[in-house]
């Protein structure tokens, strides 16, 4: 043998060597992932990715989705550029897998069966891509499973089980089994109760449901999945309850037999029956009140944020947000694409938006409304009080909007009012004076503002032009007493601008979340009067209020706001043209 054999052999042994060397650390690493992971199955991936290595460019279809997937947008998913995928240890093992059957030509197989999962899956997708987006019996018994099964159940107890909803797609094959009963419902119920359509994240499009007789009963809309994922940052829970009737005599017993629970990212829960008749912000003991089987199992209903794998694909509501400089910025479109996204149930949440859209539009936009989009419809304060200082005479959105709200059975205006207000805010004190006034704080910012409730707005000085609103930071509180021995705590808010508020509390010990009430004053009357009562004196062990007398100081709440003038009925322009009031249907 000669000499360059021999050395042409030592070096390939050193090289195979060093690659089983190689290969048995990667095996440590990937059986911390994949515990039942066996040697022929990492041989089998170690092998692959070694002969197809060289291959890797961004002109193959598969490594360009791989990278589309992994290109760190997305908080799931591992980022990875194009020479990473050609070094097989930066991979995590399931990532590996995933990018060699991409790439093609690619089997796991061994114990994991992955061609059963397949072929179940590939069952699955035809059943439901058959006869496009209308319900048959054999969608409806392949949903049935999804709401009884283990799969995706995050509660299962006493007869009540909880489902996260994963994607647009889950939640629409989740709603074949959901709407079957909903339609039954719907006959039964709908003559003297609120019933609406399903809800909408399980709407597959365009869509009319009749009853036995051929007679229309509701329709299907657009997908409303990725704008209240995407917008009002929402995660989905779908509750199934075994112990009550669907087709229950008992109203309220038929009603919660299902329903969607949803969080938002500041933590606060949306309720939507199986009637859809309302989609209001509720507390953690409201829900274990219907359903005390939740009790202790809060913590399991976790928010999470969108993946665009969850969407199914790019629709117009999807496409357009409110993000300062986006070019889909809602506020930037042309009237006709602002009027598509509205149309198919499209919602705004800034001012920016509402103050953008046509009069018309703005008409539309409220008309459009119904009990269960309502609160997300207007969903804050400051939209609210665009909609309400923007009334000219021919367009009275105030009006329209108090009117619509009343036609669906709420109490006007206050009802978006006290929703937003339990969603977004904490609501720490009542006026003493009026208890219109009230000192809420933001979940968001944790500031604290003075807002009038009957009023709709947060409170402004009307000499100083002072807004109170949600924009002031709790101050330590101080303790006096006035001349005869009385106790009072002095509260101080103050804001970044320098401007100020006071409390006055004549009751400290009342602390009981909200209900406690207090005087409201003024930096100007804090410091001109009540700052000059303080007086030291020796022997007291806090401040006295000299000449205080009780409510006279409260000057906030005895400048009430003006009232507003009750506008007349203006008669239609005929210049102007005038919106019908809809009647559209149009669900969570």
């Amino acid at each position: 043998m000669k000499i360059n054999d021999v050395i042409f052999d030592m070096i390939v042994e050193e090289i195979k060597a060093n690659q089983k060397t190689f290969f048995n650390e990667l095996m440590v690493k990937w059986r911390t992932e994949a515990p039942q992971l066996t040697d022929d199955q990492g041989e089998k991936v170690f092998n692959r990715h070694t002969n197809i290595k060289n291959q890797i460019s961004i002109d193959n279809s598969g490594v360009l989705r791989f990278l589309k997937r992994h290109d760190g947008r997305f908080p799931d998913k591992q980022k990875y550029s194009l020479n990473d995928l050609k070094q097989i240890q930066v991979f995590k093992f399931t990532d590996l897998v995933s990018f060699l059957v991409e790439f093609g030509k690619f089997e796991m197989g061994g114990e994991e069966k992955e061609t059963d999962v397949e072929d179940e899956k590939a069952k699955l997708d035809a059943i439901f891509a058959s006869d496009g987006i209308q319900p048959s019996e054999a969608k409806t018994e392949a949903s049935k499973p999804m709401w009884f099964g283990d799969e995706n159940c995050i509660v299962n107890k006493g007869g009540v089980r909880v489902y996260k909803v994963l994607s647009e797609t889950h939640a629409k094959r989740m709603g074949y089994y959901y709407q079957s009963l909903h339609r039954q419902q719907y006959i039964k119920f709908k003559r003297g109760n609120r019933i609406n359509s399903p809800w909408c994240i399980t709407w597959r499009g365009t869509l009319s449901i009749n009853d036995d007789e051929g007679n229309y009963l509701y329709g299907n809309g657009t997908n409303q999945y990725g704008y209240y994922r995407r917008n009002d940052k929402k995660t989905f829970y779908l509750l199934i309850d075994d112990n009550r009737n669907y087709l229950s005599d008992n109203v309220e017993e038929a009603r919660h037999h299902m329903a969607a629970i949803q969080i938002n990212n500041y933590g606060s829960y949306t309720v939507s029956s199986m009637f859809n008749d309302g989609d209001d912000t509720r507390s953690w003991d409201y829900i274990v009140g219907i359903w005390p089987q939740l009790d202790g199992e809060r913590d399991k209903f976790e928010w999470r944020a969108l993946s665009q794998d969850e969407l199914e694909s790019a629709k117009v509501t999807d496409m357009i947000n409110e993000t300062p400089g986006d070019p889909n910025e809602f506020s930037a479109q042309t009237p006709q694409r602002m009027t598509e996204y509205i149309s198919i149930g499209g919602k705004i949440k800034e001012v920016d938006s509402w103050n953008a859209m046509t009069p018309e539009l703005k008409t539309s936009y409220i008309t459009q409304m119904q009990l269960h989009d309502a609160t997300s419809r207007i969903s804050n304060s400051k939209l609210l009080t665009a909609v309400l200082k923007t009334s000219p005479p021919d367009f009275p959105y105030r009006e329209k909007l108090d009117r619509k709200l009343k036609q669906l059975g709420k109490p006007g205006i206050e009802y978006l009012v006290n929703d937003f207000m339990q969603k977004d805010y904490i609501l720490v004190r009542k006026g003493q004076t009026d208890d219109n006034y009230r000192i809420y704080q933001s979940k968001s910012s944790h500031l604290f503002g003075i807002y009038h409730i009957s009023s709709f707005e947060w409170v402004m000085d009307g000499t100083t032009k002072i807004e109170y609103n949600d924009r002031f930071s709790e101050e330590k509180m101080m303790r006096t007493e006035d001349e005869q021995g009385k106790r009072y705590a002095v509260k101080s808010y103050s804001a970044d601008n320098g401007d100020a508020f006071y409390v006055i509390i004549d009751n400290p010990t009342l602390s009981d979340g909200g209900e406690a009430l207090g005087y409201l004053v003024s930096k100007q009357m804090w410091e001109e009067d009540l700052s000059n009562k303080l007086t030291v004196i020796e022997g007291k062990r806090v401040p006295t209020m000299v000449g205080y007398e009780g409510g006279k100081y409260g000057d906030i709440q005895h400048g009430l706001p003006p009232k507003k003038k009750k506008e007349k009925v203006q008669q239609p322009n005929p210049q102007v043209p005038q919106e019908p009031e809809q009647d559209g249907q149009e669900e969570i």
